[in-house]
This record gives C-alpha cells, structure tokens and sequence, in this order.
C-alpha cells in the first residue's frame, strides 16, 4: 500500500511494483522515498516523490508547501548559475 507521508520509506523499485511510473533519474535514486500529498483546494491533490533532503527540510518547518518551495527555489538558483 502507498499511503501518503513525508518519511521517505520506499524505494524506488518497491515504487515500481506499486505502479508508480517513474522517470530514469528516480528510478536511479539509491535512497529511499516518500510519497508526499500536497493539497490543492478544491482541485484534487498533487503528489510529488520526496527524498531525504525533503524530509530534514521539514524539520525545520513541518509544512511540505514550505519544503516544496525551498527545492524549487534552489533548483531556479542552480539554473540560473548555468546560464
């Protein structure tokens, strides 16, 4: 069973037995994952794989909106120091 939650318990072959359809990069990924439920309002929720960096990022603050926006942050960082 894939139940949703930050603690990354999962790896990606076990991810793959579940059904999951994953990209090359996170079928690579040697450490474990978690399935991460991001509520939308009224649309339905988004899920998103998390890593451990994921997760030490929400023990500084529990919510998984701020840990979503630190990675998309650092990704537009590093993007932007390649250009």
């Amino acid at each position: 069973m894939l139940a949703p939650d930050i603690l990354p318990s999962f790896s990606a072959e076990r991810l793959a037995q579940l059904g999951l359809e994953l990209s090359p990069a996170v079928r690579a990924h040697r450490g474990p994952l978690a399935s991460v439920a991001l509520e939308n309002g009224d649309a339905a929720n988004s899920y998103v794989l998390g890593s451990e960096n994921f997760y030490v990022i929400t023990r500084y603050n529990w919510s998984s909106y701020y840990a979503m926006a630190v990675i998309e942050l650092s990704q537009e960082i590093q993007a932007a120091q390649l250009r």
